[in-house]
């Protein structure tokens, strides 16, 4: 996570210039720990007073992203969405309202059997780096829905 780091020192370990609305778009990700497409993040940073034309919005997003500060990732639902949690992390993601949570896996590898979807054989001589594994379900607001 980068919330113990001021978003100052963030930009500039990254070489990026802080500005009213990076510093806005990083702040609102750290503070809140959602993972929001570009509608949602500008409709919260409008509510807390900045607007930012969408072509601004894009920028600033691909500026933070491509200097490492932010993780880009699409979602089950379509949407592209922001994380500013760096760690390595997978997603809970709720089928109803699309709420994105943040969980940890323990060894994600280690515990896996991997088989061929189209043979049903185990995959074997493969060595894997890395896993990213997205649960489906309803979080605890929609789980009577």
């Amino acid at each position: 996570m980068t919330d113990s780091i001021p978003t100052e020192e963030l930009f500039q370990n990254a070489g990026v210039r802080a500005t009213q609305a990076r510093t806005a778009i990083m702040d609102y990700l750290v503070e809140s720990g959602t993972h929001p497409n570009t509608e949602e993040l500008n409709a919260a940073l409008a509510e807390k007073g900045l607007k930012i034309p969408a072509a601004t919005l894009y920028q600033n997003l691909e500026k933070l992203t491509s200097a490492g500060l932010l993780i880009r990732f699409a979602s089950s639902d379509g949407q592209v969405r922001y994380d500013a949690n760096l760690a390595h992390h997978h997603h809970m993601i709720c089928t109803v309202c699309h709420r994105v949570a943040d969980i940890r896996i323990a060894n994600p590898l280690s515990s896996l059997a991997i088989f061929d979807a189209r043979t049903g054989d185990p995959v074997l001589r493969w060595t894997f780096e890395n896993a990213e594994i997205e649960l489906k379900g309803r979080c605890p607001d929609c789980a009577g829905t």
